[in-house]
């Protein structure tokens, strides 16, 4: 199960960097946090 929660640290620097971006658009943030909520609910 340890490679489950460092795939999920990943995945949440990953979206850190991708939120802190201006570039990125809202829609594409709220999908990104989604995706690590559902992450969360199933492998946490």
């Amino acid at each position: 199960m340890k490679h489950l929660h460092l795939l999920l640290e990943k995945f949440l620097l990953l979206d850190e960097k991708i939120v802190s971006s201006p570039l990125t658009k809202l829609s594409e943030q709220g999908t990104i946090i989604k995706m690590n909520i559902f992450l969360l609910a199933h492998c946490g």
